[in-house]
């Protein structure tokens, strides 16, 4: 089972983000659920019919998502964010399994590997998150949450998950916990109280499972790009193609998702918004980063030593 859970906003991402999986996979086709929070009729009926033509075993859930909706807001955060805590509750189909990815993903390799991959004994495999690595990150966030340096924090834009351990570790509720309970910890949303909960008792899946744009390295392998942070190619107007907006995203990347784009509009589903407005939007943004240091600092952030350092330390994690 793949799963995504989105609002309106990310959906027409999330629709392109399994038109990628789908591309490339090689045996059948696994099912997938997409957990809906806020999508009006006229969105929902876009992506079941851009959904359809892929030939997927296909759920679109309705999620209430009042649950989490106090604490959510006081985050700055949609309750979409957070509906993957609870996929037991709303799974319709019984599975072993379960692949949650981030809308912001494009996959480049075969989802099935995951489906098969081991796990250890864990509840959750991931991938150690390359940018906090990169930035030296690493020592504080582990000890603000409490937890072990090794194996290392990991990013939960992918996680793959024994739904039985999960359940039996009750996970996703403790999880959960740690947002109405001891959210001064927290500064990554739901991937720091993951992190937290997990205390590093998960099987580290290899880095090109989540290659972070501007911190993945262009010789290293890539089975699926994750595009968190300012930069998004499906975004950014006619500022995407400056240079050094173009180094970060990849102009292939900036490619693919001006064809998805156009594909996703023609079933009422904009993932790119008005490009005088996102020209504008990213021209101060870069402008405000260019001052204070922040677009130096993050185009250089795949040349850090830092990186050299754990990919020699942890070779099998390079293949």
């Amino acid at each position: 089972m793949i799963l995504y859970s989105t609002d309106q906003v990310f959906l027409p991402l999330v629709c392109i983000s399994i038109a990628s999986m789908v591309e490339h996979c090689r045996g059948n086709r696994p099912p997938v659920t997409v957990l809906l929070h806020d999508v009006d009729e006229t969105a929902r009926k876009g992506a079941s019919s851009f959904l359809e033509e892929l030939g997927l075993q296909l759920d679109l859930v309705d999620v209430d998502g009042s649950w989490c909706q106090p604490w959510a807001k006081a985050r700055g955060q949609s309750p979409a964010k957070f509906g993957f805590l609870r996929m037991h509750e709303l799974l319709q189909r019984p599975v072993g399994r379960v692949v949650v990815v981030d809308a912001d993903t494009r996959f480049m390799d075969d989802v099935n590997k995951l489906l098969a991959h081991p796990l250890d004994g864990c509840a959750v495999a991931a991938v150690n998150d390359m940018a906090v690595v990169a930035e030296g990150r690493v020592p504080d966030l582990c000890a603000k949450l409490g937890i072990p340096q090794s194996p290392g924090y990991f990013n939960s834009g992918l996680l793959v998950i024994d739904l039985e351990k999960w359940l039996h570790a009750n996970t996703g509720q403790a999880a959960i916990d740690v947002f109405t309970q001891r959210s001064e910890i927290l500064t990554f949303n739901d991937q720091c109280a993951l992190n937290a909960v997990l205390a590093g008792n998960f099987r580290q899946l290899p880095i090109r499972w989540n290659a972070l744009q501007g911190t993945h390295r262009a010789d290293w392998p890539v089975s699926m790009h994750h595009f968190a942070g300012h930069f998004k190619p499906w975004k950014m107007g006619l500022c995407r193609r400056l240079p050094s907006v173009e180094k970060i995203m990849g102009a292939p990347n900036i490619d693919f998702y001006r064809a998805a784009c156009r594909s996703a509009r023609s079933h009422n589903l904009d993932p790119a918004g008005n490009q005088l407005l996102e020209t504008i939007s990213a021209g101060l943004l870069l402008g405000k980063m260019s001052v204070n240091g922040r677009l130096r600092q993050h185009t250089l952030r795949s040349s850090s030593s830092l990186l050299t350092s754990f990919a020699s330390q942890h070779p099998h994690l390079m293949e």
